[in-house]
């Protein structure tokens, strides 16, 4: 589910640097309209299922290669058309839902194009290992205090079409002080390691009412994706499904920096 106890979105804002008499005006920049839910049930509820699988295009819109590398990292992904099955208008019916057996996150935000947002889908305590698939076979990683992060981004395309990016990342270790890109220079801030998934960043096109279902594979409990979308803690666990819906585009006028 998106993050509770602290901001869910990390946006991050670029400005012209260039110094003049007047404060600089900022360029124009499309900003993409997005829903997003994060789905959690009981694990073999139907509603996270292969009744909900069966109505989406899985690879839909992703490059082959990227589909095999997801399914071995143990993902699961797939595209529904502006007008969705069934299976998900009844996923996403309760937009905000908070009992025991399931829960239902919802969002909805305008993402600047080259911005990002952070939505973590899993936290550890304890440690955690997964296989991530290797070119001599599996190897094992192991983390502490590890966070499932999905950073979204987003840009225009074309007239009605927007280009979407899930990248998975790992946040792990102790927090500490870390020199980091800001806005216009590095600074210093206190923060984990990361650890960015670049072989299974999702990268696609999409057209206005689309929607993205991301979840875990089935049969590959040591994997990263499991890592991401299951929770073994408390009965038979907990199964997460992700929900992208991009909504619409819009233009942000230019400003001065200082706002006038």
């Amino acid at each position: 589910m998106i993050a509770s106890g602290c901001e869910p979105l990390n946006v991050r804002k670029t400005q012209q640097t260039e110094r003049s008499v007047l404060s600089p005006l900022v360029a124009p920049k499309d900003g993409i309209e997005l829903q997003v839910y994060f789905v959690e049930r009981p694990r073999g509820d139907i509603l996270v299922g292969e009744a909900l699988w069966s109505g989406i295009a899985e690879g839909g819109g992703i490059d082959a290669q990227t589909s095999v590398r997801l399914r071995k990292a143990g993902f699961r992904c797939g595209l529904t058309p502006s007008n969705p099955p069934r299976q998900i208008r009844a996923i996403v019916s309760d937009k905000e839902t908070g009992s025991a057996a399931q829960k239902t996150r919802y969002q909805e935000f305008t993402l600047l194009s080259g911005d990002s947002a952070e939505l973590e889908a899993a936290v550890y305590d304890a440690p955690v290992e997964f296989q991530t698939p290797a070119l001599q076979g599996e190897s094992t990683r192991r983390y502490d205090s590890a966070r499932c992060v999905l950073r979204v981004s987003a840009q225009r395309d074309q007239e009605g079409w927007v280009r979407l990016q899930v990248l998975p990342e790992i946040h792990h270790g102790e927090s500490q002080v870390r020199r980091v890109a800001s806005d216009q220079q590095w600074t210093f801030k206190k923060a984990q390691q990361i650890d960015e998934l670049y072989e299974q960043r999702i990268d696609l096109q999409m057209n206005l009412g689309e929607i993205l279902v991301l979840g875990a594979g089935r049969g590959q409990p040591d994997s990263i994706g499991s890592l991401f979308f299951f929770d073994e803690e408390g009965g038979g666990g907990s199964e997460r499904v992700l929900i992208i819906r991009v909504t619409g585009m819009q233009q942000v006028d230019p400003v001065r920096a200082d706002g006038w």
